[in-house]
């Protein structure tokens, strides 16, 4: 019903965007899709695992647990860096905090990166084009606005949460945050 695309010159589409929840963490799922889309590019994002945390944990309590969702993070992150290092003029990691907090320099630099031109529809969130919600189990955001609390999350946590967190995840933030897109 909402398939903008039907009324634009497909020539004119330079790149299709999609979101697969955890499709970059299997190494032949990312294998295929860089197979099946040989100009295609993947871009994943890294959260703070504090303020991922307290969201995931909010979306599904039983299931996000503190030592299972410390090791999906892990998960998730390692493969991320993984996925860059074998596909790396196809790979660009992004730092959810900068995304959020200045979106305008890391969508301007992930636009150089794609051979993009600018555009200011790139500073909020849409779908199709048109202006949405956050997808977010804490409120929703009014269409095309950012909600920029959600990298502050972390502040919510017990300090024994926090301490273990930065424990189990501290090292590999640090490193995936050295290999983020350059604003």
């Amino acid at each position: 019903i909402d398939y903008q695309g039907i009324y634009r010159d497909p020539s004119a589409v330079k790149y299709w965007t999609a979101f697969v929840p955890r499709l970059a963490m299997a190494e032949e799922q990312c294998a295929a899709f860089f197979r099946d889309y040989p100009d295609g590019c993947l871009l994943s994002v890294v959260r703070n695992p504090m303020s991922w945390f307290v969201s995931a944990h909010r979306h599904k309590p039983e299931e996000y647990t503190l030592e299972k969702a410390a090791e999906l993070w892990l998960e998730s992150t390692r493969a991320a860096m993984r996925n860059l290092s074998n596909y790396p003029d196809r790979v660009v990691l992004v730092h959810f905090d900068g995304l959020v907090k200045d979106t305008e320099a890391p969508m301007r630099a992930i636009s150089r990166r794609l051979g993009l031109e600018f555009h200011a529809s790139l500073l909020v969130p849409t779908f199709n084009g048109m202006p949405m919600s956050a997808n977010t189990s804490f409120n929703a955001s009014p269409a095309g606005t950012i909600l920029k609390a959600s990298v502050d999350r972390g502040q919510q946590l017990e300090s024994s949460e926090a301490s273990f967190l930065k424990e189990r995840t501290g090292a590999c933030y640090r490193e995936a945050l050295a290999h983020v897109v350059n604003t």
